[in-house]
């Protein structure tokens, strides 16, 4: 490149040259221009996309809490907390109800079928897909990874809507200064405070509340219970003359083989679709294993 011709690089910034510094000065002074405009640009993206999933959630709990009221026998949202084979069924059950998935009768087969294929081309993955286009089924799999992550975060809102006796109706989208804004009338008193409704988005509590009116504190609220709940039932099982590791528990032989089994169903249906990170998980098992497999009796091997 001859020494008079001035270098560009990312639009309209030149790289400096002693022979032409007019150049490159004026390629500087107008970039920096552009550059605060890119961030001002991007900054109002990331607004508007944090706008958009707090929308997301706020119709998504919606949709799930108006669910489970209209069909009770079949949609139970505390589900959510038992883990494993309980969440696919109850993801199934969600997604077949928002019209997403259907089953149909394949000869002796009864197989579940996305109703719009090009979402199919979004979230459906397989063996046979991984070894045509591994990029693709990774793509796929962490959009189904992301889709079960945000149904679950629902699910625990409307668990904490559902425990404070709010019904979807109670959900209402209201125009704010800066647009949408999703609003609550009634809700826990956590987030509630002295006021008769919680509007979402705000970082500061409402007066009298504890938690802050975001979709994040009602998932928390919905967590923090079932903890509570769950150290709740380990204390009553604790109680009496029994001490055995079944009472600690809280756990019969046939609960706990269940959870065993989940597990190992969990891992057989993952199979062929394991990321490193499933793997890695599975891996933490061992040691963990090993350490607390008890050892077996003599009068218990002789009986």
């Amino acid at each position: 490149m001859p020494n008079n011709e001035v270098k560009k690089v990312s639009g309209e910034v030149a790289l400096y040259d002693a022979k032409v510094p007019a150049k490159f000065g004026n390629s500087v002074l107008s970039a920096l221009i552009a550059q605060a405009g890119m961030e001002a640009e991007a900054q109002h993206l990331q607004e508007t996309a944090q706008a958009t999933k707090g929308l997301i959630a706020f119709e998504m709990t919606k949709a799930v809490l108006d669910l489970a009221e209209k069909f009770p026998d079949k949609i139970n949202l505390f589900q959510v907390f038992e883990g494993g084979k309980a969440v696919e069924k109850l993801n199934t059950a969600v997604l077949t109800a928002f019209g997403v998935i259907k089953r149909e009768i394949d000869g002796e087969d009864i197989v579940v079928r996305w109703t719009d294929e090009n979402v199919q081309k979004l979230y459906d993955y397989n063996a046979e897909l991984k070894k045509e286009n591994e990029a693709e089924f990774d793509r796929r799999f962490n959009n189904r990874k992301r889709l079960n992550f945000r149904l679950s975060e629902a699910y625990k809102a409307a668990c904490t809507l559902q425990t404070a006796a709010v019904t979807a109706d109670k959900l209402v989208i209201e125009q704010g200064d800066n647009g949408p804004v999703g609003t609550i009338n009634g809700g826990p008193k956590e987030m509630l405070g002295e006021a008769k409704k919680i509007t979402l988005g705000f970082k500061t509590p409402q007066t009298g509340a504890s938690h802050s009116p975001t979709m994040a504190s009602l998932v928390k609220l919905a967590v923090d219970k079932h903890k509570k709940d769950e150290e709740k039932s380990l204390e009553r099982s604790d109680k009496g003359n029994d001490r055995s590791g079944e009472a600690k528990l809280g756990m019969s032989d046939e609960e706990f083989g269940k959870m065993v089994n989940n597990l190992k169903m969990a891992i057989k249906a993952q199979e062929g679709k394991l990321s490193a990170n499933m793997i890695k998980q599975i891996n933490s098992l061992k040691p963990v294993l090993e350490a607390a497999s008890p050892t077996v009796k003599k009068e218990d091997k002789k009986a």
